[in-house]
């Protein structure tokens, strides 16, 4: 069943969760509903991991919040999609970003963009410019699930 939203809500209201995943066509469209939907708020105290769903009830939520939450609603829709998280060796220091593959391309996205990218590595120094890295050559990358266990390592 296809849900008749105006262009005018899609684009710039509040959509539910079941409305982002009815009229998506790409994950940059899910990216832009979370964009609106949910705003950066950092934990207080330690790091919790919510679900993709919590996150988008609750209105927000930090890095891997968001990027569980885009994460959550591109499988949802039937897309391969991951949270990959990027830190600096030796410091503890990390960003989460939603990553997947879309029509054969490998796409990031986060609280403020959405990028096709060639491979892990352009990934990486895509993070580390969107986090003022200057060295990219110490930037790590591990492959989370929804809750923030280690899941397998993922290649070009």
């Amino acid at each position: 069943m296809s849900l008749l939203i105006s262009w005018w809500r899609r684009h710039f209201g509040s959509l539910t969760w079941q409305e982002v995943v009815d009229t998506a066509s790409n994950p940059s469209d899910i990216a832009s509903a979370v964009q609106r939907q949910v705003r950066f708020k950092a934990d207080n105290g330690p790091d919790a991991w919510s679900t993709g769903k919590e996150t988008w009830d609750r209105g927000y939520g930090d890095c891997e919040d968001i990027a569980a939450t885009i994460g959550d609603l591109c499988r949802e829709k039937g897309w391969e999609s991951w949270t990959q998280v990027f830190g600096l060796k030796g410091m503890f220091v990390g960003h989460a970003v939603a990553m997947g593959r879309w029509n054969g391309k490998l796409w990031l996205a986060n609280g403020s963009s959405h990028t096709t990218v060639d491979s892990m590595e352009e990934a990486q120094r895509c993070v580390a410019w969107q986090m003022g890295w200057s060295d990219v050559r110490k930037v790590t990358t591990t492959t989370m699930d929804t809750l923030g266990i280690v899941a397998q390592n993922r290649s070009n």
